[in-house]
């Protein structure tokens, strides 16, 4: 049975990591993050609607193009 995809946003707000979903559809996330949010975000598709596993999965990309550890190891913010 495929997965279903679920759409993250991910942003910095002031420093911090914000990992906001998951959401339905990339409208919604689009959506969601306009409304919600004055800074520059991301919409990440992801294979699951667990919040600690997305977040686990973004601390990794992250890690693997920024080469930051401190940076990948931050705490996330889930809400706004």
């Amino acid at each position: 049975m495929p997965q279903r995809t679920f759409y993250w946003i991910i942003a910095n707000l002031n420093g911090k990591l914000v990992v906001i979903g998951p959401k339905d559809t990339e409208a919604d996330a689009n959506s969601f993050a306009y409304e919600k949010l004055d800074v520059e975000f991301e919409i990440i598709p992801l294979d699951t609607r667990n919040r600690a596993r997305a977040t686990s999965i973004i601390k990794a990309k992250r890690l693997d193009a920024t080469g930051d550890l401190a940076g990948a190891l931050q705490r996330a913010r889930h809400k706004v």
